[in-house]
């Protein structure tokens, strides 16, 4: 996934395997990601290079369906910001929300493993 804002990119994703119960990918922000909820995955977040924050938790206003089980929204209430730089591991729980807060002039790479919630 590449997204492209005034012609020039500002995040990307890719997966690089899907081994049933978790997959693996590599993802770069150079810009404030949407609040997401992923329902039925943890995130395990590993920081290669740059830095940002992560907001998790909070109430999440007007969420949208972006595809089964993964809600977004452009507004969280509340919740606890982390400082994030390279080196830094954090875990996302399943159904906890949680945004990329990436400043001006600043980008983020990172490695998650996200993976399926226990049943």
């Amino acid at each position: 996934m590449l997204c492209v804002v005034a012609g020039r990119p500002t995040r990307a994703a890719e997966e690089l395997g899907d081994f049933g119960n978790h997959t693996a990918w590599v993802a770069h922000r150079e810009a404030d990601g949407l609040v997401e909820i992923h329902q039925n995955w943890a995130d395990l977040v590993f920081v290669a290079s740059g830095v940002a924050s992560l907001r998790v938790g909070g109430d999440i206003k007007d969420p949208y369906v972006e595809s089964p089980g993964e809600l977004r929204s452009a507004t969280v209430l509340g919740g606890t910001v982390h400082a994030l730089r390279e080196g830094d591991v954090i875990n996302v729980p399943a159904g906890v929300p949680h945004q990329f807060l990436v400043p001006s002039g600043q980008q983020i790479t990172f490695f998650t493993m996200k993976i399926a919630r226990l049943p």
